[in-house]
């Protein structure tokens, strides 16, 4: 609580400061126009979305806000729109008012901003009156989450400057880094146990490998399979912290004396590299995990073909990513217990939404993002049309103390919506398939869903794996990870820090990576010292004291701030 009350007490600071300076939300106008407000939102167009302007939530917003929307579209792929972009802002072009889904990285679109590109929405955040709806629904959201997102928000330069419009995910399901699915069907007919730590995970694969649990008569099955990054998809994520907890995001860890170290260069780290060396050797493991961040291979493996037969044994990712809906297959998987360390992330967020130099009515697009932000059209952006399937919706608000599907005895959930159909991976007209503007809270129905009356037992089970998974997390991180004093938070370094270091912790970061692949694939040899230290010697040569000083500074002066 100490820690939200600062937050907010600098907030209010921060509101008062530009209020003195006369730095209140400045008044703009849509020059030249006599009638209804146009906006035009640039956006990556999405196979998905068979058409954007007969399209339910646009023309939903367009009801709400009494503006006109106009697209312009950019290529899918983000290196296409960031060439796409430059070009524009090189030649002088003038921009969309709105630019919806741009991954631009912090560095590239802080850059912009400072060059004025970008319009500063600090004004328009900091007016209290004008910011009321996204505060509220901010507020929302859990402390650790609001603390490290309103840094995140604001310039790493430190003038408070905020280039980008937020997005945020809270949610109960989307948080965990893996979530993993055991067929227990072939458990049972190979009369196998559940596996409960390395060595017999690798047990069962070896036995799921050779023994055909599928009963085909065909070596066809593949032991375990992941991605490198679909949403809770974390493969290697899950392997390496049995071993040694690794947080991918942050990178560091802390010891007894409030010292960083890195789990790069630790033993068990390696350790945990030999594992997955054996298990893609052998055959046991896919070796997608390494490099496809797509679930659509997991689902063919699960959901085969009418009369074809699973494939699959283990399965590490989201489950609606990893198995088609409504398909019997789930029927076979449970969740997979968990051992070692379990890695929360306290919500998604994505800076990817901005105001750009051309627009002239950024009240108006100020007013389109509040709009975007709201409980309503959160779920809209997420689920499309509302109404039941006779009104050709796809979801309703649900009755008043509904009981959610994510709700148990020991942590009763009141449900927010009623889900007939969800369209997200189906093409159609009813939203844009699109997140990126607004705070989607418990992700505005995955885990907030009525669990209706009559229920198949198929969607039935989903529910109950979410909890289990919940469940085994949970458990696992009460009972095996460190103590939250030796988890280092998120470290947002400061823009002279990033001059002086951040080309040392990208170089850095690279070789991990690179080297982590390697030894994984058999590329290099996880087992020869030699070929070890070499990848250490060249983290040293390629700036890892530098990397690890910057991150010591920054997390020293991250903990003064919290306990000041």
């Amino acid at each position: 609580m100490k820690r939200i009350i600062a937050l907010l007490l600098c907030v209010v600071s921060v509101m008062s400061l530009f209020a003195a300076c006369g730095g209140k939300a400045e008044k703009t106008s849509n020059k030249g126009s006599d009638g209804p407000v146009t906006l035009t939102i640039g956006i990556p167009k999405s196979s998905m979305v068979s058409d954007y302007y007969n399209n339910y939530y646009t023309q939903w917003l367009e009801e709400k806000t009494g503006y006109k929307l106009e697209f312009q579209f950019f290529a899918t792929g983000a290196q296409d729109y960031k060439t796409q972009l430059s070009t524009m802002i090189a030649g002088n072009r003038t921009l969309p008012d709105i630019l919806l889904g741009f991954d631009l990285g912090t560095d590239l679109y802080e850059r912009y901003g400072r060059d004025g590109v970008f319009v500063d929405l600090a004004p328009y955040f900091n007016d209290e009156e004008a910011s009321a709806i996204w505060w509220e629904r901010f507020r929302l959201t859990d402390e650790y989450s609001q603390e490290n997102n309103w840094r995140r928000m604001q310039a790493a330069d430190g003038s408070g400057a905020i280039y980008a419009f937020p997005e945020l995910q809270d949610s109960m399901i989307d948080i965990m880094d893996y979530q993993v699915w055991i067929n227990q069907a072939w458990l049972d007919k190979l009369g196998l146990p559940m596996p409960t730590n390395p060595d017999e995970l690798y047990d069962v694969l070896v036995a799921f490998k050779t023994k055909d649990p599928n009963g085909n008569g065909l070596p066809d099955e593949i032991p375990l399979t992941g991605t490198s990054g679909a949403l809770s998809g974390q493969t290697m994520s899950w392997l390496i912290n049995m071993f040694i907890y690794w947080d991918r995001n942050i990178h560091f860890n802390v010891d007894e004396s409030g010292k960083l170290y890195s789990p790069y260069r630790a033993d068990e780290y390696r350790e945990a590299l030999k594992y997955v060396r054996k298990l893609i050797k052998e055959g046991l493991l896919a070796s997608q995990v390494l490099t496809s961040s797509s679930a659509n291979e997991m689902k063919q493996l699960v959901t085969p073909a009418e009369g074809g037969a699973q494939l699959a044994g283990v399965v590490c990712g989201h489950l609606t990513l990893c198995f088609v809906q409504d398909d019997p297959g789930i029927l076979n998987y449970e969740a997979l217990p968990m051992w070692g360390n379990c890695i929360f992330h306290e919500n998604t967020h994505n800076f990817t939404t901005f105001v750009t130099r051309d627009c002239q009515n950024v009240d108006a697009a100020w007013n389109l993002l509040m709009t975007m932000t709201t409980e309503e059209s959160a779920v809209i952006q997420r689920y499309g049309k509302q109404g039941t399937p006779e009104e050709g919706g796809t979801w309703t608000w649900a009755p008043e103390g509904t009981e959610s599907i994510m709700s148990t005895a020991e942590k009763p959930h009141s449900a927010q919506i009623r889900l007939y159909k969800d369209t997200w991976s189906t093409i159609g007209n009813d939203n844009w398939r699109n997140v990126e503007a607004t705070i989607l809270l418990n992700a505005e129905g995955e885990g907030n869903q009525a669990v209706p009356e009559e229920e198949t037992e198929v969607r039935q089970h989903k529910y109950d794996l979410f909890n289990q998974a919940l469940a085994n997390y949970n458990k696992q991180i009460a009972e095996h990870n460190p103590k939250d004093e030796l988890i280092c938070p998120l470290l947002v370094w400061s823009a002279e820090y990033k001059e002086e270091g951040k080309a040392a912790a990208d170089d850095c970061k690279t070789i991990v990576s690179r080297y982590r692949t390697d030894f994984c694939l058999g590329t290099k040899d996880i087992n020869d010292d030699k070929a070890w230290s070499e990848y250490l010697a060249e983290l040293d040569a390629k700036g890892f004291d530098m990397w690890l000083f910057y991150s010591q500074a920054t997390y020293d002066e991250t903990m003064a701030a919290k306990n000041g």
